[in-house]
């Protein structure tokens, strides 16, 4: 999806890099844009120059017209690259014509506070389930400014996960109760009723009024991201009350006290299980936050 009209190079910003004297290798673009710098990767699909002090341009070799190579950066010289040659292995360019990036505001992805309710009915089990959406703001106008204001391990609003922080956070308070009967000589539930609140917290990028259209998308995708990975979680508080009830109904105990006593034990499992559940999918589908926002050191 590119509905930023970006022409098919991708901005980073980053301290790190630092241009050094001598020859300067050139790409030149299909309209005659020329990037000069130092080229620093190439495969076959896409060129990695570094221009100036801070900048770092990925072009795809689909949009270049031919790729110059100085002799004076530590490394042989390479051959110059037609677009003759690139088109052998590189798809053919769009025949839709591409815009340059404005600051014009884009529709940026952001999630939104509100309350669902959801009721389920099953084998004399009913689970209402209300699900809770919170945010919280973030600032910044660069990649690296939104990621320290959720991750800074001092100052970030996001949630500590042992060293780190996650951006996310999902929590369930949950209550149970049920309609006493019997079965021949023992005691079972003839109805269970289960309420249960489930709250994400979730971030929210507060744009500027001028901003690079890459750290939108950026933005866009760890939020949808960040998203799928609690909604997840939600799953798994959804299943355990879900199996909750189905343990509960097919209970039987001596009596009704001692019924109600093994009810609450097996309520108490059920969230720690699903307390436990939930870091094993996180320590296993967790959000690759430094990979979306193409922060790499």
């Amino acid at each position: 999806m590119n509905k930023y009209g970006i022409i098919g190079f991708f901005l980073i910003i980053s301290a790190v890099f630092f241009a050094r004297p001598g020859a300067a290798d050139e790409v030149i673009l299909n309209g005659g844009k020329t990037f000069t710098g130092r080229i620093i990767s190439e495969n076959e699909n896409e060129v990695t120059i570094r221009s100036g002090k801070s900048m770092v341009f990925t072009i795809e070799k689909s949009k270049i017209k031919q790729i110059i190579k100085s002799e004076d950066n530590n490394r042989p010289k390479g051959p110059v690259v037609t677009l003759e040659d690139m088109q052998k292995k590189s798809p053919a360019p769009a025949k839709t014509p591409v815009s340059v990036p404005s600051l014009a505001k884009p529709v940026v992805y952001n999630p939104h506070e509100g309350r669902r309710v959801q009721n389920s009915q099953k084998d004399n089990v009913s689970i209402n389930e209300t699900l809770v959406t919170k945010v919280y703001p973030l600032k910044g106008s660069t990649q690296r400014e939104i990621a320290r204001f959720i991750y800074d391990p001092e100052k970030g609003l996001g949630f500590r996960q042992g060293e780190d922080r996650d951006a996310s956070k999902t929590s369930i308070v949950s209550s149970w109760s049920g309609k006493a009967g019997k079965d021949g000589e023992q005691a079972r539930w003839e109805s269970v009723i289960i309420l249960s609140t489930e709250t994400v917290l979730l971030p929210l990028w507060n744009a500027p009024p001028q901003f690079d259209p890459l750290v939108a998308k950026n933005w866009e995708d760890l939020a949808k991201a960040v998203q799928s990975h609690a909604e997840g979680e939600l799953k798994i508080y959804s299943n355990a009350m879900a199996s909750l009830g189905e343990s509960l109904v097919q209970l039987r105990a001596p009596s009704e006290a001692s019924l109600r006593e093994r009810s609450e034990q097996i309520f108490k499992v059920a969230l720690e299980r699903a307390e436990k559940q939930k870091i094993g999918y996180n320590r296993l589908r967790r959000v690759d936050w430094k990979k979306i926002l193409n922060l790499t050191d």
